[in-house]
C-alpha cells in the first residue's frame, strides 16, 4: 500500500475518545493492495471525507475483493461529516465480511479486526462491549506484538478501569506482559500510575510506573516535561530528594518559559540547601 494511504488509515485507527493518548506505531504492508482509485485516497488525505466516501464506494464496487479499498471505505465512513448510525453499521458490515474471508496470515486482518472492535467499543449505539472485548483479546492471542494487538491491549485496559481498582491494576499488569511496542507499554504504565495514585494510595508503585513510562518517552518535549514534573512532585512527597531534583531540573531545562518555572527554581535552591527544612509540595 502507498505509505500515504497507510498513514491515513493509521489516523483513523488512532482516532478515539480523548482518554487514549497514543496512536498506532510500526508499519503495515497490506498484501495485494492496489492503487485502484487514487482519487479516493487523495480526497481522504485532503480531509475531503464527504467526496472520499463517494469515491471509495465506487472503487470498492469495482474491486470488492481489494482489502485496502474495503478498509479505506469503512474508515472514511467513520470520519465523514454528519456520520450516522447507518454509516457506522455499514462500516461494521464491510469489515466483518472482510475479516471472515481473509486468511489468518493475511497482513490486513489485524487492522480489520481492530477496527471492528473499535466500532463496537466506541461507535455503535448501544456499544457492544462484550464483543469488542472478545475481539481485542483475540488480537492479543493471535497476533502478539502486532501494533493493533498492542493498541487492543490499551483499549482492554481502558475497559478494565470500570472494575474495582485492585482488580483493574492486576489486569493492567497482565496486559503489560502481553505488549511489545513502546507506545502501548508507555500508556499502560501511565494508567497503572494513575490507578495506584488515585485509587490505591500506593505512591511508591505510582512513582515506579511513572518512571517506567517516562523512560519510554513521548515524541514531544512538552508531554515528557509534564511527566518529569509529576515524577519530581511525587519523589519529593516520598522523600527522594535526589530524584525530585533531577526531574525538576529536566522540567526547567525543557520549559524555561513556563509560568511554574520561577517556583520550581526556588524549590531547586531549597533542595540544594541541606540546612533548610523543605515542606512537602
Amino acid at each position: 500500500m502507498d505509505p500515504a494511504h497507510y498513514r491515513f488509515l493509521c489516523i483513523v485507527v488512532a482516532a478515539r475518545r480523548l482518554t487514549l493518548l497514543f496512536g498506532v506505531a510500526g508499519s503495515l504492508v497490506l498484501q495485494g493492495a492496489q492503487r485502484s482509485e487514487p482519487s479516493a485516497w487523495d480526497l481522504a488525505l485532503g480531509f475531503d471525507y464527504q467526496n472520499a466516501v463517494t469515491a471509495f464506494a465506487e472503487a470498492h464496487a469495482n474491486a470488492p475483493e481489494d482489502p485496502a479499498l474495503t478498509i479505506g471505505f469503512a474508515s472514511t465512513l467513520l470520519v465523514k461529516p454528519g456520520r450516522t448510525q447507518s454509516d457506522v453499521i455499514e462500516a461494521h458490515r464491510l469489515l466483518e465480511a472482510l475479516s471472515v474471508r481473509l486468511d489468518s496470515g493475511y497482513e490486513s486482518l489485524p487492522l480489520s479486526l481492530y477496527l471492528l472492535a473499535r466500532i463496537e467499543h466506541d461507535h455503535l449505539e448501544p456499544a457492544r462491549l462484550p464483543s469488542a472485548r472478545e475481539r481485542y483479546e483475540a488480537l492479543l492471542q493471535t497476533h502478539p506484538g502486532h501494533p493493533q494487538a498492542d493498541q487492543a491491549a490499551v483499549n482492554l485496559a481502558l475497559l478494565a478501569l470500570d472494575l474495582p481498582a485492585a482488580e483493574a491494576a492486576s489486569r493492567l499488569e497482565r496486559l503489560l506482559t502481553q505488549t511489545k511496542g513502546a507506545p502501548a507499554r508507555r500508556e499502560l504504565h501511565f494508567l497503572l500510575a494513575a490507578l495506584h495514585l488515585r485509587s490505591l494510595d500506593d505512591l511508591a508503585s505510582a512513582l515506579s510506573h511513572l518512571r517506567a513510562g517516562r523512560a519510554l518517552g513521548y515524541e514531544t518535549p512538552l508531554r515528557n516535561a509534564e511527566i518529569d514534573l509529576s515524577i519530581a512532585n511525587l519523589a519529593w512527597e516520598l522523600g527522594d530528594l535526589a530524584l525530585a531534583r533531577k526531574h525538576y531540573t529536566e522540567f526547567v531545562a525543557a520549559m524555561p518559559r513556563d509560568v511554574r518555572v520561577d517556583t520550581l527554581r526556588r524549590r531547586l535552591r531549597d533542595l540544594d540547601n541541606p540546612s533548610k527544612e523543605i515542606p512537602r509540595p
